[in-house]
Protein backbone atom coordinates (compact mmCIF):
# COMPACT_ATOMS: atom_id res chain seq x y z
CA UNK A 1 0.00 0.00 0.00
CA UNK A 2 1.38 3.41 -0.98
CA UNK A 3 1.05 5.98 1.81
CA UNK A 4 0.83 9.71 1.41
CA UNK A 5 3.68 11.54 3.14
CA UNK A 6 1.65 12.51 6.19
CA UNK A 7 0.26 8.98 6.53
CA UNK A 8 3.83 7.64 6.58
CA UNK A 9 4.67 10.18 9.29
CA UNK A 10 1.71 9.12 11.47
CA UNK A 11 2.36 5.40 10.94
CA UNK A 12 6.04 5.80 11.89
CA UNK A 13 5.19 7.75 15.05
CA UNK A 14 2.70 5.09 16.18
CA UNK A 15 4.72 1.93 15.46
CA UNK A 16 7.86 3.35 17.07
CA UNK A 17 6.11 3.86 20.43
CA UNK A 18 4.37 1.75 23.08
CA UNK A 19 2.04 4.38 24.53
CA UNK A 20 -1.73 4.51 24.26
CA UNK A 21 -2.00 6.93 21.32
CA UNK A 22 -4.79 9.04 19.88
CA UNK A 23 -4.20 9.82 16.18
CA UNK A 24 -5.73 12.95 14.68
CA UNK A 25 -6.36 12.91 10.92
CA UNK A 26 -9.00 15.15 9.38
CA UNK A 27 -12.07 13.68 7.74
CA UNK A 28 -11.05 12.46 4.29
CA UNK A 29 -7.33 12.43 5.09
CA UNK A 30 -7.28 8.61 4.97
CA UNK A 31 -7.09 7.11 8.43
CA UNK A 32 -8.38 3.65 7.48
CA UNK A 33 -5.28 2.68 5.42
CA UNK A 34 -3.13 3.57 8.44
CA UNK A 35 -5.43 1.54 10.72
CA UNK A 36 -5.20 -1.43 8.35
CA UNK A 37 -1.39 -1.30 8.21
CA UNK A 38 -1.15 -1.17 11.99
CA UNK A 39 -3.63 -4.05 12.29
CA UNK A 40 -1.41 -6.25 10.14
CA UNK A 41 1.44 -5.96 12.67
CA UNK A 42 -0.09 -8.35 15.20
CA UNK A 43 -3.24 -9.68 16.84
CA UNK A 44 -5.58 -6.72 16.50
CA UNK A 45 -9.20 -5.70 16.95
CA UNK A 46 -10.55 -2.62 15.17
CA UNK A 47 -13.55 -1.43 17.18
CA UNK A 48 -16.34 0.87 15.98
CA UNK A 49 -19.78 1.72 17.32
CA UNK A 50 -22.05 1.79 14.26
CA UNK A 51 -22.88 -0.75 11.57
CA UNK A 52 -22.10 1.76 8.80
CA UNK A 53 -18.58 2.15 10.23
CA UNK A 54 -18.11 -1.62 10.56
CA UNK A 55 -18.96 -2.17 6.88
CA UNK A 56 -16.74 0.73 5.77
CA UNK A 57 -13.73 -0.56 7.72
CA UNK A 58 -14.27 -4.09 6.42
CA UNK A 59 -14.53 -2.78 2.86
CA UNK A 60 -11.25 -0.83 3.21
CA UNK A 61 -9.50 -3.95 4.57
CA UNK A 62 -10.81 -5.98 1.64
CA UNK A 63 -9.55 -3.29 -0.75
CA UNK A 64 -5.97 -4.00 0.37
CA UNK A 65 -6.47 -7.79 0.72
CA UNK A 66 -6.33 -7.96 4.52
CA UNK A 67 -8.11 -11.08 5.73
CA UNK A 68 -10.23 -10.40 8.80
CA UNK A 69 -13.15 -11.59 10.86
CA UNK A 70 -16.22 -9.49 11.70
CA UNK A 71 -17.62 -9.54 15.23
CA UNK A 72 -21.11 -8.10 14.84
CA UNK A 73 -24.68 -9.16 14.24
CA UNK A 74 -25.31 -11.79 11.57
CA UNK A 75 -27.00 -9.14 9.45
CA UNK A 76 -23.99 -6.78 9.64
CA UNK A 77 -21.54 -9.58 8.85
CA UNK A 78 -23.53 -10.57 5.74
CA UNK A 79 -23.85 -6.94 4.72
CA UNK A 80 -20.05 -6.58 4.93
CA UNK A 81 -19.62 -9.63 2.71
CA UNK A 82 -22.13 -8.25 0.20
CA UNK A 83 -20.49 -4.79 0.03
CA UNK A 84 -16.99 -6.25 -0.31
CA UNK A 85 -17.98 -8.67 -3.08
CA UNK A 86 -19.77 -5.90 -4.97
CA UNK A 87 -16.79 -3.55 -4.81
CA UNK A 88 -13.82 -5.93 -4.93
CA UNK A 89 -15.12 -9.27 -6.19
CA UNK A 90 -14.31 -10.93 -2.84
CA UNK A 91 -14.86 -10.19 0.82
CA UNK A 92 -11.66 -11.34 2.66
CA UNK A 93 -13.82 -12.24 5.69
CA UNK A 94 -12.66 -15.46 7.36
CA UNK A 95 -13.30 -17.28 10.60
CA UNK A 96 -10.65 -16.50 13.21
CA UNK A 97 -7.35 -15.08 12.04
CA UNK A 98 -5.44 -12.27 13.74
CA UNK A 99 -7.36 -9.18 12.52
CA UNK A 100 -10.92 -8.52 13.71
CA UNK A 101 -13.41 -5.75 12.99
CA UNK A 102 -15.84 -5.52 15.88
CA UNK A 103 -18.92 -3.65 16.93
CA UNK A 104 -18.31 -2.45 20.48
CA UNK A 105 -21.73 -3.74 21.56
CA UNK A 106 -21.25 -7.18 19.98
CA UNK A 107 -17.79 -7.42 21.48
CA UNK A 108 -19.03 -6.65 25.00
CA UNK A 109 -21.97 -9.01 24.52
CA UNK A 110 -19.60 -11.90 23.75
CA UNK A 111 -17.51 -11.01 26.80
CA UNK A 112 -20.63 -11.20 29.00
CA UNK A 113 -21.49 -14.60 27.49
CA UNK A 114 -17.86 -15.79 27.91
CA UNK A 115 -17.75 -16.59 24.18
CA UNK A 116 -14.90 -14.28 23.17
CA UNK A 117 -11.66 -16.24 22.90
CA UNK A 118 -9.11 -13.79 21.50
CA UNK A 119 -6.23 -11.96 23.13
CA UNK A 120 -5.31 -8.87 21.07
CA UNK A 121 -2.02 -7.06 21.48
CA UNK A 122 -3.45 -3.96 19.75
CA UNK A 123 -6.94 -2.46 19.95
CA UNK A 124 -7.69 0.22 17.36
CA UNK A 125 -10.69 2.41 18.22
CA UNK A 126 -12.36 4.13 15.30
CA UNK A 127 -14.02 7.53 15.95
CA UNK A 128 -12.24 7.54 19.31
CA UNK A 129 -13.54 10.92 20.48
CA UNK A 130 -16.25 8.97 22.36
CA UNK A 131 -13.81 7.19 24.64
CA UNK A 132 -13.77 7.70 28.40
CA UNK A 133 -12.55 5.43 31.16
CA UNK A 134 -16.05 4.94 32.57
CA UNK A 135 -18.09 4.23 29.41
CA UNK A 136 -18.35 1.11 27.26
CA UNK A 137 -15.08 1.85 25.44
CA UNK A 138 -13.36 2.15 28.79
CA UNK A 139 -14.29 -1.47 29.46
CA UNK A 140 -11.89 -2.50 26.70
CA UNK A 141 -9.01 -1.54 28.96
CA UNK A 142 -10.45 -3.66 31.76
CA UNK A 143 -11.07 -6.67 29.51
CA UNK A 144 -7.72 -6.50 27.71
CA UNK A 145 -5.35 -4.89 30.25
CA UNK A 146 -2.22 -5.85 28.30
CA UNK A 147 -3.39 -4.53 24.93
CA UNK A 148 -2.15 -1.26 23.49
CA UNK A 149 -4.92 1.22 22.66
CA UNK A 150 -4.65 3.30 19.48
CA UNK A 151 -7.52 5.66 18.71
CA UNK A 152 -8.26 7.44 15.45
CA UNK A 153 -10.44 10.51 14.98
CA UNK A 154 -10.68 13.77 13.04
CA UNK A 155 -11.73 15.58 16.22
CA UNK A 156 -9.71 14.50 19.30
CA UNK A 157 -12.06 15.82 21.98
CA UNK A 158 -15.28 14.52 23.46
CA UNK A 159 -18.54 15.89 22.08
CA UNK A 160 -18.93 17.91 25.27
CA UNK A 161 -15.46 19.39 24.72
CA UNK A 162 -13.84 17.57 27.64
CA UNK A 163 -10.28 16.15 27.31
CA UNK A 164 -9.41 12.57 26.36
CA UNK A 165 -6.12 12.27 28.27
CA UNK A 166 -5.74 9.38 30.69
CA UNK A 167 -5.22 11.83 33.57
CA UNK A 168 -8.55 13.52 32.87
CA UNK A 169 -10.98 10.66 32.42
CA UNK A 170 -9.82 9.42 29.02
CA UNK A 171 -7.69 6.47 27.97
CA UNK A 172 -4.93 8.03 25.89
CA UNK A 173 -1.43 9.16 26.84
CA UNK A 174 -0.31 10.94 23.68
CA UNK A 175 -1.77 12.85 20.71
CA UNK A 176 -0.22 11.93 17.35
CA UNK A 177 -0.45 14.36 14.42
CA UNK A 178 1.43 14.56 11.13
CA UNK A 179 4.09 17.26 11.44
CA UNK A 180 3.11 18.84 8.12
CA UNK A 181 -0.56 19.10 9.12
CA UNK A 182 -0.24 20.52 12.64
CA UNK A 183 -0.67 24.18 11.72
CA UNK A 184 -3.00 24.20 8.71
CA UNK A 185 -4.38 20.71 8.27
CA UNK A 186 -7.60 21.23 6.30
CA UNK A 187 -6.17 24.08 4.23
CA UNK A 188 -3.10 22.02 3.37
CA UNK A 189 -5.19 18.96 2.44
CA UNK A 190 -7.34 21.12 0.15
CA UNK A 191 -4.24 22.57 -1.53
CA UNK A 192 -2.90 19.05 -2.16
CA UNK A 193 -6.21 17.88 -3.61
CA UNK A 194 -6.98 15.42 -0.80
CA UNK A 195 -10.04 17.45 0.27
CA UNK A 196 -12.49 19.48 -1.78
CA UNK A 197 -12.50 23.28 -1.95
CA UNK A 198 -15.63 24.65 -0.30
CA UNK A 199 -18.02 27.55 -0.15
CA UNK A 200 -19.81 28.25 3.12
CA UNK A 201 -23.13 30.11 3.35
CA UNK A 202 -24.92 31.53 6.37
CA UNK A 203 -28.69 31.90 6.06
CA UNK A 204 -30.29 34.28 8.61
CA UNK A 205 -32.94 32.79 10.89
CA UNK A 206 -35.05 33.96 13.82
CA UNK A 207 -33.86 31.27 16.23
CA UNK A 208 -33.61 32.62 19.77
CA UNK A 209 -30.24 31.30 20.97
CA UNK A 210 -30.85 32.52 24.50
CA UNK A 211 -33.76 30.10 24.77
CA UNK A 212 -31.55 27.07 24.03
CA UNK A 213 -30.54 25.07 27.10
CA UNK A 214 -27.35 23.03 27.43
CA UNK A 215 -27.61 19.46 28.72
CA UNK A 216 -25.19 17.23 30.61
CA UNK A 217 -23.48 16.16 27.38
CA UNK A 218 -22.47 19.74 26.61
CA UNK A 219 -24.89 20.13 23.69
CA UNK A 220 -28.31 21.75 23.52
CA UNK A 221 -31.19 19.70 24.91
CA UNK A 222 -33.59 18.03 22.51
CA UNK A 223 -36.57 19.82 24.02
CA UNK A 224 -35.09 23.31 23.64
CA UNK A 225 -34.04 22.55 20.06
CA UNK A 226 -37.51 21.38 19.11
CA UNK A 227 -39.09 24.42 20.75
CA UNK A 228 -36.77 26.73 18.84
CA UNK A 229 -37.65 25.03 15.55
CA UNK A 230 -41.37 25.37 16.22
CA UNK A 231 -40.96 29.13 16.66
CA UNK A 232 -38.63 29.56 13.69
CA UNK A 233 -39.25 26.96 10.97
CA UNK A 234 -36.46 26.83 8.41
CA UNK A 235 -37.53 23.94 6.17
CA UNK A 236 -38.90 26.22 3.46
CA UNK A 237 -35.74 28.28 3.51
CA UNK A 238 -33.69 25.08 3.25
CA UNK A 239 -35.34 24.10 -0.04
CA UNK A 240 -35.19 27.61 -1.48
CA UNK A 241 -31.52 28.13 -0.64
CA UNK A 242 -30.49 24.66 -1.78
CA UNK A 243 -32.02 25.44 -5.16
CA UNK A 244 -30.27 28.84 -5.27
CA UNK A 245 -26.84 27.73 -4.08
CA UNK A 246 -26.26 24.15 -5.29
CA UNK A 247 -29.27 22.96 -7.26
CA UNK A 248 -29.29 19.15 -7.79
CA UNK A 249 -26.20 18.56 -5.65
CA UNK A 250 -25.98 15.43 -3.49
CA UNK A 251 -26.81 16.77 -0.02
CA UNK A 252 -27.17 15.49 3.52
CA UNK A 253 -29.36 17.48 5.91
CA UNK A 254 -28.67 17.59 9.65
CA UNK A 255 -32.04 17.75 11.40
CA UNK A 256 -33.29 18.19 14.96
CA UNK A 257 -35.69 15.26 15.22
CA UNK A 258 -37.02 12.31 13.23
CA UNK A 259 -40.24 14.22 12.57
CA UNK A 260 -38.18 17.17 11.38
CA UNK A 261 -36.18 14.86 9.08
CA UNK A 262 -39.39 13.39 7.65
CA UNK A 263 -40.93 16.82 7.11
CA UNK A 264 -37.76 18.13 5.47
CA UNK A 265 -37.52 15.20 3.06
CA UNK A 266 -41.20 15.69 2.13
CA UNK A 267 -40.59 19.39 1.46
CA UNK A 268 -37.76 18.54 -0.91
CA UNK A 269 -39.94 15.91 -2.63
CA UNK A 270 -42.71 18.46 -3.14
CA UNK A 271 -40.14 20.74 -4.77
CA UNK A 272 -39.29 17.96 -7.23
CA UNK A 273 -36.13 16.52 -5.69
CA UNK A 274 -35.64 12.79 -4.93
CA UNK A 275 -35.35 12.85 -1.14
CA UNK A 276 -35.53 10.49 1.83
CA UNK A 277 -34.43 10.13 5.45
CA UNK A 278 -32.74 7.58 7.70
CA UNK A 279 -33.48 7.11 11.36
CA UNK A 280 -33.02 4.78 14.30
CA UNK A 281 -36.70 3.79 14.06
CA UNK A 282 -36.27 2.22 10.63
CA UNK A 283 -35.00 -1.33 10.22
CA UNK A 284 -31.33 -1.91 9.45
CA UNK A 285 -32.28 -3.22 6.01
CA UNK A 286 -34.35 -0.15 5.19
CA UNK A 287 -31.65 2.28 6.34
CA UNK A 288 -29.06 0.42 4.27
CA UNK A 289 -31.37 0.45 1.23
CA UNK A 290 -31.76 4.23 1.48
CA UNK A 291 -28.03 4.77 2.08
CA UNK A 292 -27.22 2.67 -0.99
CA UNK A 293 -29.76 4.64 -3.05
CA UNK A 294 -28.10 7.87 -1.94
CA UNK A 295 -24.60 6.55 -2.70
CA UNK A 296 -25.82 5.54 -6.17
CA UNK A 297 -27.32 9.05 -6.66
CA UNK A 298 -30.88 7.73 -6.93
CA UNK A 299 -31.65 9.96 -3.94
CA UNK A 300 -30.41 13.57 -4.02
CA UNK A 301 -31.31 14.69 -0.50
CA UNK A 302 -30.82 12.51 2.57
CA UNK A 303 -32.10 13.83 5.90
CA UNK A 304 -31.02 12.40 9.24
CA UNK A 305 -30.70 12.87 12.99
CA UNK A 306 -27.29 11.88 14.39
CA UNK A 307 -26.79 9.04 11.91
CA UNK A 308 -24.58 10.53 9.20
CA UNK A 309 -22.42 12.89 11.23
CA UNK A 310 -19.28 10.84 11.85
CA UNK A 311 -17.52 8.26 9.74
CA UNK A 312 -20.15 8.31 6.99
CA UNK A 313 -17.92 7.87 3.95
CA UNK A 314 -19.64 8.85 0.69
CA UNK A 315 -17.23 10.96 -1.44
CA UNK A 316 -20.15 12.00 -3.66
CA UNK A 317 -21.66 14.24 -0.95
CA UNK A 318 -21.54 17.75 -2.39
CA UNK A 319 -23.41 19.67 0.28
CA UNK A 320 -24.16 19.64 4.00
CA UNK A 321 -27.24 21.56 5.10
CA UNK A 322 -27.38 22.33 8.82
CA UNK A 323 -30.87 22.82 10.28
CA UNK A 324 -29.78 21.91 13.79
CA UNK A 325 -27.85 24.21 16.11
CA UNK A 326 -25.09 22.54 18.13
CA UNK A 327 -22.94 23.79 21.00
CA UNK A 328 -20.31 21.16 20.17
CA UNK A 329 -17.32 22.12 18.02
CA UNK A 330 -16.58 18.41 17.54
CA UNK A 331 -20.06 17.62 16.24
CA UNK A 332 -20.06 20.62 13.90
CA UNK A 333 -16.69 19.62 12.44
CA UNK A 334 -17.87 16.04 11.98
CA UNK A 335 -20.94 17.25 10.06
CA UNK A 336 -18.95 19.56 7.82
CA UNK A 337 -16.42 16.84 7.08
CA UNK A 338 -19.06 14.82 5.23
CA UNK A 339 -18.94 17.21 2.27
CA UNK A 340 -15.17 17.71 2.04
CA UNK A 341 -14.26 14.31 0.64
CA UNK A 342 -13.04 14.72 -2.95
CA UNK A 343 -14.40 12.93 -6.01
CA UNK A 344 -13.46 13.18 -9.67
CA UNK A 345 -15.55 15.92 -11.26
CA UNK A 346 -16.54 17.43 -7.92
CA UNK A 347 -15.54 21.10 -8.05
CA UNK A 348 -16.83 22.51 -4.77
CA UNK A 349 -18.35 21.40 -1.47
CA UNK A 350 -21.23 23.57 -0.23
CA UNK A 351 -21.86 24.17 3.47
CA UNK A 352 -25.27 25.77 4.03
CA UNK A 353 -25.79 26.86 7.62
CA UNK A 354 -29.29 27.94 8.69
CA UNK A 355 -28.60 28.09 12.42
CA UNK A 356 -25.35 30.00 12.98
CA UNK A 357 -23.04 27.04 13.62
CA UNK A 358 -20.26 28.52 11.48
CA UNK A 359 -20.28 31.82 13.36
CA UNK A 360 -19.91 29.83 16.59
CA UNK A 361 -17.42 27.15 15.55
CA UNK A 362 -15.59 28.61 12.56
CA UNK A 363 -15.17 27.66 8.91
CA UNK A 364 -13.97 24.19 7.79
CA UNK A 365 -10.40 25.33 7.15
CA UNK A 366 -10.04 27.43 10.30
CA UNK A 367 -7.13 26.11 12.34
CA UNK A 368 -7.86 24.31 15.61
CA UNK A 369 -5.32 23.74 18.34
CA UNK A 370 -6.03 20.12 19.31
CA UNK A 371 -4.82 19.05 22.73
CA UNK A 372 -6.05 15.94 24.56
CA UNK A 373 -5.31 17.54 27.93
CA UNK A 374 -7.27 20.75 27.25
CA UNK A 375 -10.45 21.57 25.32
CA UNK A 376 -9.84 22.44 21.65
CA UNK A 377 -9.26 26.09 20.83
CA UNK A 378 -10.58 27.86 17.72
CA UNK A 379 -9.23 31.30 16.92
CA UNK A 380 -11.33 34.29 15.96
CA UNK A 381 -13.44 34.09 12.81
CA UNK A 382 -12.18 36.77 10.43
CA UNK A 383 -14.82 36.04 7.79
CA UNK A 384 -18.36 37.36 7.56
CA UNK A 385 -21.43 36.22 5.63
CA UNK A 386 -22.61 38.41 2.77
CA UNK A 387 -25.79 40.31 3.61
CA UNK A 388 -27.20 39.42 0.17
CA UNK A 389 -26.18 35.88 -0.79
CA UNK A 390 -24.90 34.54 2.57
CA UNK A 391 -21.48 33.32 1.39
CA UNK A 392 -18.63 33.76 3.87
CA UNK A 393 -15.74 35.96 2.75
CA UNK A 394 -12.82 37.71 4.47
CA UNK A 395 -14.15 40.66 6.40
CA UNK A 396 -11.69 43.21 4.98
CA UNK A 397 -12.87 42.81 1.37
CA UNK A 398 -14.93 45.71 0.04
CA UNK A 399 -17.37 43.51 -1.91
CA UNK A 400 -18.61 39.93 -1.79
CA UNK A 401 -16.63 37.77 -4.25
CA UNK A 402 -19.73 35.65 -4.89
CA UNK A 403 -22.39 38.26 -5.76
CA UNK A 404 -20.58 41.61 -5.69
CA UNK A 405 -22.65 43.11 -2.86
CA UNK A 406 -20.94 45.78 -0.75
CA UNK A 407 -19.43 44.71 2.57
CA UNK A 408 -21.69 46.49 5.04
CA UNK A 409 -19.14 46.01 7.78
CA UNK A 410 -16.86 48.52 6.05
CA UNK A 411 -19.69 50.94 5.28
CA UNK A 412 -20.39 51.46 8.96
CA UNK A 413 -23.98 50.23 8.61
CA UNK A 414 -23.52 46.54 9.31
CA UNK A 415 -26.39 44.62 10.82
CA UNK A 416 -24.42 43.13 13.67
CA UNK A 417 -26.89 40.39 14.55
CA UNK A 418 -26.44 38.94 11.07
CA UNK A 419 -22.67 38.78 11.41
CA UNK A 420 -22.09 37.75 14.97
CA UNK A 421 -25.50 36.88 16.46
CA UNK A 422 -25.39 40.00 18.62
CA UNK A 423 -26.85 43.49 18.42
CA UNK A 424 -23.42 45.09 18.13
CA UNK A 425 -20.22 44.28 16.28
CA UNK A 426 -17.17 43.42 18.45
CA UNK A 427 -14.55 46.15 18.35
CA UNK A 428 -11.78 43.67 17.45
CA UNK A 429 -13.64 42.58 14.30
CA UNK A 430 -14.17 46.17 13.14
CA UNK A 431 -10.55 47.03 13.94
CA UNK A 432 -9.24 43.97 12.11
CA UNK A 433 -11.41 44.63 9.05
CA UNK A 434 -10.36 48.28 8.90
CA UNK A 435 -6.67 47.48 9.35
CA UNK A 436 -6.77 44.89 6.58
CA UNK A 437 -8.84 47.18 4.35
CA UNK A 438 -6.50 50.17 4.70
CA UNK A 439 -3.42 47.99 4.38
CA UNK A 440 -4.75 46.65 1.07
CA UNK A 441 -5.63 50.17 -0.09
CA UNK A 442 -2.13 51.39 0.82
CA UNK A 443 -0.62 48.50 -1.16
CA UNK A 444 -2.85 49.25 -4.15
CA UNK A 445 -1.86 52.95 -4.06
CA UNK A 446 1.80 51.99 -3.80
CA UNK A 447 1.50 49.71 -6.85
CA UNK A 448 -0.17 52.53 -8.84
CA UNK A 449 2.65 54.95 -7.93
CA UNK A 450 5.23 52.42 -9.08
CA UNK A 451 3.74 52.68 -12.59
CA UNK A 452 3.41 56.47 -12.76
CA UNK A 453 6.34 58.03 -10.87
CA UNK A 454 9.73 57.35 -9.30
CA UNK A 455 9.27 55.79 -5.85
CA UNK A 456 12.51 55.97 -3.90
CA UNK A 457 13.29 53.24 -1.36
CA UNK A 458 14.74 53.91 2.08
CA UNK A 459 18.49 54.59 1.92
CA UNK A 460 19.32 53.90 5.57
CA UNK A 461 21.48 50.93 4.54
CA UNK A 462 24.00 53.32 2.93
CA UNK A 463 24.92 54.43 6.43
CA UNK A 464 25.33 57.94 7.76
CA UNK A 465 28.04 60.49 7.16
CA UNK A 466 29.39 62.06 3.98
CA UNK A 467 29.75 58.81 1.99
CA UNK A 468 26.24 57.57 2.76
CA UNK A 469 24.69 60.93 1.81
CA UNK A 470 26.71 61.07 -1.44
CA UNK A 471 25.50 57.57 -2.42
CA UNK A 472 21.91 58.54 -1.75
CA UNK A 473 22.24 61.73 -3.86
CA UNK A 474 23.89 59.80 -6.70
CA UNK A 475 21.12 57.18 -6.76
CA UNK A 476 18.50 59.92 -6.95
CA UNK A 477 20.52 61.63 -9.74
CA UNK A 478 20.75 58.28 -11.56
CA UNK A 479 16.97 57.75 -11.39
CA UNK A 480 16.23 61.26 -12.67
CA UNK A 481 18.50 60.70 -15.70
CA UNK A 482 16.45 57.63 -16.66
CA UNK A 483 12.98 59.08 -16.05
CA UNK A 484 12.42 59.69 -19.79
CA UNK A 485 14.22 56.57 -21.01
CA UNK A 486 12.95 53.64 -18.88
CA UNK A 487 9.30 52.88 -17.94
CA UNK A 488 8.60 53.84 -14.32
CA UNK A 489 7.59 50.28 -13.38
CA UNK A 490 10.94 48.86 -14.63
CA UNK A 491 12.94 51.71 -13.14
CA UNK A 492 11.32 51.32 -9.71
CA UNK A 493 11.86 47.57 -9.79
CA UNK A 494 15.56 48.27 -10.41
CA UNK A 495 15.82 50.89 -7.65
CA UNK A 496 14.27 48.51 -5.10
CA UNK A 497 16.73 45.70 -5.83
CA UNK A 498 18.72 44.82 -2.72
CA UNK A 499 22.04 45.11 -4.57
CA UNK A 500 21.09 48.66 -5.62
CA UNK A 501 19.35 50.29 -2.66
CA UNK A 502 20.96 48.36 0.21
CA UNK A 503 24.59 48.20 -0.95
CA UNK A 504 26.99 50.82 -2.30
CA UNK A 505 28.58 48.52 -4.94
CA UNK A 506 26.47 49.78 -7.84
CA UNK A 507 27.07 53.48 -7.09
CA UNK A 508 30.80 53.08 -6.42
CA UNK A 509 31.36 51.10 -9.62
CA UNK A 510 29.75 53.54 -12.06
CA UNK A 511 29.62 57.04 -10.57
CA UNK A 512 31.55 59.75 -8.72
CA UNK A 513 30.38 62.90 -6.91
CA UNK A 514 31.38 64.92 -9.99
CA UNK A 515 28.43 63.37 -11.86
CA UNK A 516 26.09 65.41 -9.68
CA UNK A 517 27.27 68.63 -11.42
CA UNK A 518 25.69 67.93 -14.81
CA UNK A 519 23.09 65.68 -16.50
CA UNK A 520 24.35 62.56 -18.28
CA UNK A 521 21.43 60.27 -19.35
CA UNK A 522 23.67 58.17 -21.60
CA UNK A 523 26.03 57.24 -18.75
CA UNK A 524 23.09 56.39 -16.48
CA UNK A 525 21.52 54.18 -19.17
CA UNK A 526 24.82 52.30 -19.74
CA UNK A 527 25.10 51.66 -15.99
CA UNK A 528 21.48 50.49 -15.84
CA UNK A 529 21.93 47.99 -18.68
CA UNK A 530 25.27 46.65 -17.44
CA UNK A 531 23.98 46.11 -13.89
CA UNK A 532 20.82 44.44 -15.22
CA UNK A 533 23.01 41.75 -16.75
CA UNK A 534 25.22 41.67 -13.64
Amino acid sequence: MKFRDYQTDVFSQVVSATTHDLVQLDTGAGKTPVEASIAELGNCIIVAHRNVLISQISEKLAAINVEHDVIATTHTRKHCQHINRRKHGKHCIIQGGHVFVASIDSLLSRVRRHSLHISPSIIIIDEAHHVTADNKWGKLKQIFPNARLIGFTATPARLDGKPLHVNQGGLFERLVQAVTLKKNSVGSLIEQGYLSPFKAFSIPSDINLKALKTGSNGDYTQQSLEESLAKSPVIGDAVKNYKRICNNAQAVVMCISILNAQATSEAFKEAGYPASFVSSKLSANENERRLDAFANRQIKILCNVDMLGEGFDVPGIESVIMLRKTASLVLCRQWIGRALRPLHGKQTAYIIDHVGNLQTHGLPDQHIEWDIERPPFVGRLYSVPCSECGVFFECHLRTCPECGAANKLLRGKAQGAFYVEQHCIPAWLVEYACQKYYAIQAQENHEKRLKTEIVYPQFSNFGGGTIGKACENLLRWFAEQLADQVPFEDLNKFLWREDVCKKTDFIVKFFTVNDLNKPNPAKALRAYRQWQSH
